[in-house]
């Protein structure tokens, strides 16, 4: 975008309008686009900023989802900020907020699905009763964040730091949490059947009553971790380190270990694995 140092947001009976100021107008006011905010059913009511490049800052007001993601798209160095932003109930479906500052944000039972967070920083944020089925979120910061009865099955969780945060009765069902920190999580009674925790750091964390059927386990470490009453039955724990593990009442039969030329051993204690 060339010789424009701002963009502002004017409103107009019911449309948005999303205005152009420019060095060479010398201040007048261009019409790039314009939403109409009672047809619309993807409006983002909220008001936030884009930082980017020096002298140039994009303020947005109920922008849409799909011309949120153009605009990201046309400008690839403005990063969003939604610090303390109240997104309750959004609908925020396929949303591009990658490398979002999104601290302490308000997601409660927001709608998230497909949506892409990836590098997002989103510690504090609560997103309690959200929906984040297939959304990406890798290499996000999920530190103090409360995912407490979130729907977050088959999400991209790799690399994400999960340090103190609250996933009690989360379904994270075929989630992948590749190489997570896992560090002081509240997992209690989460659904992690068919995730993937490989090489994921599981330290201090509280899985009790958690449902980790046939979840991939392999070179995960679980150290000083509560598994009490937890469901391993049939979880692959091929090269787990496990260390002061809480295995009271804990459900594990039919670990699998892969071998070399017979991939299929079974054995029926995490700590034999």
């Amino acid at each position: 975008m060339k010789n424009c140092d701002r963009y502002k947001v004017k409103l107009s009976g019911s449309f948005v309008q999303i205005i152009e100021i420019t060095k060479e107008k010398m201040g007048s006011y261009i019409v790039k686009s314009k939403i109409d905010i009672k047809n619309n059913p993807t409006i983002i009511a909220i008001a936030t900023r884009f930082k980017g490049a020096a002298n140039q800052e994009l303020d947005l007001l109920n922008f849409g989802v799909e011309s949120w993601n153009q605009t990201r798209k046309e400008h690839p160095q403005l990063q969003p900020n939604l610090r303390n932003a109240n997104l309750r109930r959004a609908n925020l479906s396929q949303a591009n907020l990658s490398g979002a500052d999104l601290t302490s944000a308000n997601l409660r039972g927001a709608n998230l699905t497909s949506a892409n967070l990836s590098g997002a920083d989103l510690s504090g944020v609560n997103l309690s009763g959200a929906d984040l089925r297939w959304a990406d979120l890798s290499g996000a910061n999920l530190s103090g964040a409360n995912l407490c009865n979130a729907v977050v099955c088959q999400a991209n969780f790799s690399e994400v730091k999960f340090t103190s945060a609250n996933l009690r009765k989360a379904n994270l069902s075929g989630a992948n949490l590749s190489d997570a920190q896992l560090s002081e999580v509240n997992l209690r009674g989460a659904d992690l059947r068919w995730a993937n925790l490989r090489r994921a750091v599981v330290s201090e964390s509280d899985l009790s009553k958690a449902d980790l059927r046939w979840a991939n386990l392999s070179e995960a470490q679980m150290i000083r971790t509560n598994l009490e009453k937890a469901n391993f039955e049939g979880c692959t724990v091929d090269r787990i380190f496990t260390s002061e593990l809480n295995l009271k009442g804990v459900k594990q039969l039919n670990l699998a270990i892969a071998v070399l030329d017979n991939p299929t051993v079974t054995v029926d204690n995490l700590e034999v694995a």
